[in-house]
């Protein structure tokens, strides 16, 4: 009978209270790296925005978005913002004319025609000198700022009341005159404009020599 009681206890053991935890191990080593996935769906298409397409509609708008006139909107009409404020363009004159009665604008005492862009101002600066001695008794000789928005044909006076005048110097057997003035003109987005020295003083002269500078700059 002992002995049956003994074996129960031994095959049952003896329980107690759990220990506390060991100390955390040493991490294992780096697996090594895993295969690559499948490659994913293909996303849906995109459609970016031409640069002259303003309206961002995806159109070409000939009426607005053609700035070249050619019928189709392409790069050549992608235009970037107006640039900052500078000198745009020069315009000038030299010429010698022989025999001249000192009025009006003489032949070549004028620019080349030039058409106007946005927000632009001309600045001109023009002089003009008169030789030999006048046959008729004359001395003065007179100088106007002229411009000419219909291809030349008419040069109204930019500045009249402003016109300047000098005497010649004479003597008994020549006569010089030097005149210069200058101005800042204005200019209308798209009209073309010519620029003349108007001289005046009703005398013929021996010569006359013209020089002039116009330099178109945009306005800030």
């Amino acid at each position: 009978m002992r002995a049956t009681v003994l074996c129960v206890l031994l095959a049952l053991g003896c329980g107690g209270q759990d220990g506390a935890p060991g100390p955390q191990g040493e991490p294992g080593e780096i697996g090594p790296r895993g295969d690559p996935g499948p490659m994913g769906p293909m996303g849906a298409s995109g459609m970016g925005l031409a640069c002259w397409d303003d309206d961002e509609n995806g159109a070409c708008d000939v009426a607005t978005e053609d700035a070249d006139g050619d019928g189709v909107c392409t790069a050549a009409d992608c235009g970037g913002p107006q640039g900052p404020s500078g000198i745009v363009d020069t315009l000038g004159f030299d010429a010698y004319v022989n025999n001249t009665r000192i009025t009006g604008v003489p032949a070549h005492c004028a620019t080349t025609s030039y058409t106007a862009g946005p927000n632009e101002v001309a600045v001109l600066s023009f002089q003009a000198t008169a030789t030999g001695r006048p046959a008729d008794g004359g001395n003065l000789l007179l100088a106007n700022i002229a411009v000419s928005t219909d291809g030349g044909t008419t040069y109204p006076v930019a500045m009249r009341g402003r016109q300047h005048i000098v005497v010649y110097a004479s003597s008994a057997l020549a006569g010089i005159a030097h005149v210069s003035t200058s101005q800042r003109v204005e200019l209308v987005e798209g009209t073309e404009y010519i620029f003349g020295l108007m001289v005046g003083g009703g005398t013929t002269m021996a010569g006359l020599t013209c020089t002039g500078t116009v330099t178109i700059t945009r306005a800030s």
